[in-house]
């Protein structure tokens, strides 16, 4: 599905065009105008090098010349051979740096090697669209531009051990715009970036990934903003996937406002996800914004997800309005403001939905609003009241799922526990279960009746097991 959004007519010759005005931009402030030096597979980058008097070739400063390292990123990129290895020393660089080939930038750690892009332009932008590029180890700080204000991407991008913090997109992307490209996020934090709105654009806070292929993997995405769509992470016309990682306290807070986790119009599967305290609150009384922890609008799967705690005028947990598969997910406790007060607190959905050893309860108003045809149950899903309209002989309306408040309970990501006495326990269809819950801990007899069965939504209850949070072990 295409969605409709304001800067639909940027097109792929547009963006390639911004790209090469980009690159000989960055071509001509310094680049190509560096003191020649010897191509090498590895080359150091230091804050104490040299780019003119330095080979490159060594990690020493500039007093050992010319048996040094250079002083800017850009100047290891340029002398590195294609598919060579950039080495950075702890420090900070303020600078801008441009790639057009395959290569490795590997810093000393994500708290030591800090490239800040001075407020003026992004921090990484990958340009060409063959090259293979590795970036890790560094924080991305302070970038501002149109679009991904800390990284750009149109290549083939592994970003790993990084953190992206307080850059900007004035038109949208605030941390990381991923368009044409391939990029895969891991153990990264995205943290407090803006997507600003110029003629009503300002998606995705944290990442936007256009017509790109998006994968986030043992990740935390929070406190990004968007004015308008996807506070955390906005996808359109690609591909997402999602898994291991956590979305929490981003806001989608202006005209358009919708998913204030996650706005997805790709094709998207989430794994092991915990959607948490987001916001999708529109601008105007007089409208609404929708989908608090995340909006859909295309295809999409959640299997052990919890979302919670979210707020938003319709939908506060979920909005959808293409075909969804919820799978051994706890949907709970999302919230509504004061503008909507018919509407569902939970779910809400204009499309089919498949729901399967899922738990819905505590959320404000109403947990769902479905019409009756649209909602598919599997059976084996639990709610506190009768709005989701699970209607399969194993499914359990109007009870009480006992559940402990949303907490660090072991895993890369929060969870809402089970009290022993809950009914959630055992009682999932264990065909149909992942073989670990959202936390990754494996199935077992909850109940000790002496039969293994999976519990009901995204927690596993392990009556034997007494988690320390790590303040306390």
């Amino acid at each position: 599905m295409v969605i409709m959004r304001s800067h639909k007519w940027i097109t792929r010759g547009l963006l390639a065009s911004l790209a090469l005005l980009g690159l000989a931009a960055w071509l001509w402030l310094g680049v190509g105008a560096a003191s020649p030096a010897p191509a090498a597979a590895l080359v150091y980058v230091r804050t104490d090098g040299d780019d003119t008097v330095c080979t490159g070739l060594y990690d020493k400063p500039a007093s050992s010349a010319p048996n040094c390292a250079f002083k800017t990123f850009w100047q290891g990129v340029y002398s590195v051979d294609s598919g060579g290895v950039v080495v950075a020393a702890a420090g900070v660089y303020t600078e801008s740096v441009g790639i057009n080939k395959s290569l490795t930038l590997q810093g000393a750690g994500a708290g030591q090697t800090i490239i800040d892009g001075n407020g003026t332009s992004s921090g990484i932008s990958v340009y060409a669209s063959d090259a293979r590029v590795t970036v890790s180890d560094v924080t991305i700080r302070n970038g501002s531009a149109s679009w991904g204000g800390g990284l750009y991407n149109m290549g083939t991008l592994t970003l790993a051990h990084s953190i992206i913090v307080s850059n900007t997109g004035t038109a949208g992307a605030g941390g990381i715009f991923n368009t044409n490209g391939a990029l895969f996020v891991s153990d990264c934090a995205i943290l407090n970036n803006t997507a600003q709105n110029v003629g009503n654009v300002g998606a995705g806070g944290g990442i936007e990934n256009y017509y790109g292929v998006l994968t986030v993997a043992d990740s935390i995405v929070s406190g990004n903003i968007a004015v308008a769509s996807g506070g955390g992470i906005m996808s359109s016309n690609g591909a997402l996937a999602i898994r291991n990682s956590v979305i929490s306290n981003n806001r989608a807070n202006g005209q358009s406002a919708a998913g204030g986790g996650l706005f997805s119009a790709s094709p998207a599967a989430l794994t092991n996800v915990a959607i948490i305290n987001n916001s999708a609150v529109y601008t105007d009384a007089a409208k609404h914004g929708y989908g608090g922890g995340l909006h859909s609008q295309d295809p999409m799967t959640m299997t052990n997800v919890t979302v919670s705690g979210n707020t938003s005028d319709w939908g506060g947990g979920v909005s959808n309005s293409d075909s969804m598969v919820i799978l051994n997910s706890t949907i709970a406790n999302n919230k509504l403001t004061a503008l909507s007060p018919g509407r569902p607190g939970g779910i809400q959905s204009y499309a089919a939905m498949t729901v399967t050893n899922s738990l819905v309860a505590g959320n404000d108003n109403q947990n769902c609003y479905i019409e009756a045809h649209l909602m598919r149950s599997n059976g084996h899903n639990l709610e506190d009241s009768d709005s989701c309209v699970f209607s399969a002989a194993s499914d359990i309306v109007n009870t009480n799922p006992r559940l402990s408040p949303l907490a660090d309970n072991g895993g890369e990501t929060w969870t809402h526990a089970l009290g022993p006495a809950s009914p959630a326990v055992d009682a999932g269809n264990d065909a149909a279960c992942p073989p670990t819950d959202q936390r990754g801990k494996a199935r077992i007899d909850g109940n000790k009746d002496g039969v293994v069965r999976c519990d009901i939504g995204a927690y596993e209850l392990d009556p034997f097991f007494v988690y320390l949070p790590l303040v306390l072990r």
